[in-house]
């Protein structure tokens, strides 16, 4: 598999502006608080969280890694994007076990400024010579390679909050990774809107909407 390579020199970065007040969505693990960041740490190599398409990233200084939050811009999209990102919609019957998902619950958060987001779809991936398919159609072991492309970004302009992209899985929708240091919570509200899939009926009905409106078979 052919990863796409780090860049090199500077970037031509499209930045542009999320206004104040608006309504982002994300799915996150009920035994943590609505709306916080991943550290970036975890049990992997040196310590990091295991790679997502745009982290971890480190900062220095303080050395370390950029604690960072995905969203959607729509709950259809966090849910697409979080239960069913592996997901292999080619298959003739494609099905997926919700029990790894059920303490997903689903938050809203709501900015009280306005966000300087990197774009990297449209002209935004033309202007820093990326295409797509390299950047945000790769699969995880490319991983590595497109958080470079993130790190690059972070690192060259100290005023941008995160990345905005087309959502690989909706491509009509538009996924967000934040900067944990930039982003901080006097920024924002999150509120739970569900309680975990689980235990929240209504929760988990959307999800099962969502699976039957593209001929996915939900499994316990």
């Amino acid at each position: 598999m052919s990863c796409i390579a780090a860049p090199s020199g500077a970037l031509n970065i499209d930045v542009i502006e999320l206004p104040a007040g608006t309504l982002l969505h994300q799915l996150f693990s009920a035994n943590y608080p609505a709306g916080g960041f991943h550290p970036g740490t975890g049990a992997g190599l040196g310590g990091l969280a295991r790679p997502t398409r745009f982290a971890p990233i480190m900062r220095t200084p303080p050395p370390g890694p950029v604690p960072y939050l995905y969203a959607g811009g729509t709950l259809q999209c966090a849910i697409f994007e979080t239960i069913f990102h592996d997901l292999d919609f080619r298959a003739t019957n494609p099905s997926l076990r919700l029990t790894p998902f059920n303490d997903k619950a689903h938050c809203e958060l709501s900015f009280h400024r306005p966000l300087r987001l990197a774009r990297l779809h449209g002209t935004g991936l033309k202007r820093i010579r990326a295409e797509r398919v390299d950047l945000i159609e790769s699969l995880p072991p490319c991983y590595g390679a497109t958080a470079c492309w993130a790190q690059a970004i972070y690192d060259q302009d100290p005023h941008i909050d995160g990345l905005v992209w087309r959502s690989r899985r909706l491509d009509d929708q538009d996924s967000y990774v934040l900067f944990g240091d930039r982003v901080t919570n006097s920024d924002y509200t999150g509120r739970a809107a569900s309680g975990p899939i689980l235990s929240d009926s209504k929760f988990r009905a959307l999800v099962f909407q969502e699976a039957l409106m593209v001929d996915i078979l939900l499994l316990p």
